[in-house]
Formats: structure tokens, C-alpha cells, sequence
């Protein structure tokens, strides 16, 4: 794209929001990229030295309110707008196959505070920067676990699947409300990455799924708020 973005990415320090944090760097593009410990960002930090002052390195916690709003306050003073909000922070707390009588019940509201409440607090703060964009795009990364529909019978997966789910209520309600103000807000499944959380034996490579979701960012337009998107940009597979 000839026009230099301005995009945030929250849990930019490990992951897909590393590898995004790098692609849109590389092609020229101005990210402020958060996490809950910049300190121990290395990564960050190494791409700071070559980018400089394209990079903004910002502590933000999802999970706390007065953390995200001075993260907003901080990026209105360095940037006149927000093209592009990434909500990438998640975490998905305890044991996947843990049954009900086990469940760890803190684990679950830990995740929906992160996955899902965490969203609404971070997009809710950077509104007035978002509403200074001509094409303000919210990017709310999802996961396919968070289907109703494509539930597999077999799998548990409260606490990741259950927030997941109720991120994507959430796309859609923000959706529906921000539409007059010309805001698009998405919801993307990236697939099954190798990273912390997806695990060695994923079969996607971040830094090439990382590639693809900018490459749906650039061509996200209104016509398409509300939707759930792949990676690729298409209409996920699975129904809400």
C-alpha cells in the first residue's frame, strides 16, 4: 500500500503479534506494539534498534482498564490517528481436556477477562483515535475452537473456546454499532500456528500466516464488518 498505516496489535511480543509486528514494519507501515511486559519484549526491543521511531513499545495489561487507557493516552500524543486495532492478546489458561468436576473455574474467568472483556476495554479506549482514521479497521483474532457449530464432540476447551465464542458476540455487536460511524470490526481465525499456544505440532508458520492477515487487513472494507474471516480474507468455514 502507498499510504503509511498506523496500527496497534496487543500480545505483540510473542507469536502472531510478532510476526505481524514485523510484516508491517518491513513494508513501511508505523505499529505500536503492545504487552504485559515490555522489559522482557527482547524481540521487540531488537526490532526497535532497526526500525526507530516506526516502532512504539507500549506496556499494556487488556486484563486492566486504567493499563489500556493510558496505553490510548500515550499513543494520542505520538500518532493523530489509529488506522488499525489488532486484538491479538489471549491466553488460554489450564488443561484443554479438563472436564467439568475438575475445571479450574478462576481459569475460565481469567480467559474471558483476557480474550473477550479485554477486547471490548482495549477497542472502547482507542475509539477516538480510530474515529481521526479515513478507513478505521477493527481485526478481533478469533480461533475456530470458538464455533458453536463446529464444536468437536470429543474436545472440552472451556475456558479458550467459551471466551472465544463470546469474542465473536462481541465482533458482531460492535460491529452492528460502529457501522454508521464507518468503523469495520472483523473477526479473524488465523488457523493452527506454531506458537506458544498453538504448539510444536501446529502445521502453520506464523511469519507466513502473519503475511496473509496483513494482506486481509489491507482489504478489509465496510461491506465486510460483522463478518468472520480466514485468514485469506474469505468467510470462515465455520458458522458462528
Amino acid at each position: 500500500m502507498s499510504k503509511q498505516l498506523i496500527v496497534l496489535i496487543t500480545g505483540a511480543n510473542r507469536g502472531i503479534g510478532l510476526a505481524m509486528t514485523r510484516t508491517f514494519l518491513e513494508r513501511g507501515d508505523r505499529v505500536a506494539a503492545t504487552c504485559r511486559q515490555p522489559a522482557k519484549a527482547a524481540e521487540l526491543h531488537q526490532m526497535k534498534e532497526t526500525y526507530k521511531d516506526d516502532l512504539m513499545i507500549l506496556r499494556v495489561d487488556v486484563d486492566l482498564t486504567r493499563s489500556v487507557n493510558a496505553a490510548a493516552e500515550d499513543m494520542a500524543e505520538r500518532y493523530p490517528r489509529l488506522d488499525v486495532l489488532v486484538n491479538n492478546a489471549g491466553i488460554a489458561p489450564g488443561r484443554s481436556h479438563d472436564g467439568l468436576e475438575v475445571l479450574e473455574l478462576a481459569q475460565v474467568r481469567d480467559a474471558f477477562e483476557t480474550n473477550a472483556v479485554g477486547c471490548l476495554r482495549t477497542t472502547r479506549a482507542f475509539l477516538p483515535l480510530l474515529r481521526k482514521s479515513k478507513q478505521p479497521r477493527v481485526v478481533n483474532v478469533s480461533s475456530g475452537l470458538g464455533s458453536l457449530s463446529k464444536k468437536p464432540g470429543d474436545t472440552h476447551y472451556y475456558a479458550y473456546a467459551g471466551s472465544k465464542a463470546a469474542l465473536n458476540m462481541f465482533t458482531r455487536i460492535m460491529a452492528a454499532e460502529y457501522k454508521t460511524q464507518g468503523i469495520s470490526i472483523v473477526a479473524v481465525t488465523p488457523g493452527w500456528v506454531r506458537t506458544d499456544m498453538g504448539g510444536a505440532d501446529a502445521e502453520l508458520d506464523p511469519v507466513v500466516v502473519a503475511g496473509e492477515l496483513v494482506n486481509t487487513i489491507d482489504s478489509i472494507t465496510m461491506e465486510q464488518t460483522s463478518l468472520w474471516l480466514d485468514r485469506h480474507g474469505k468467510v470462515t468455514e465455520y458458522a458462528w
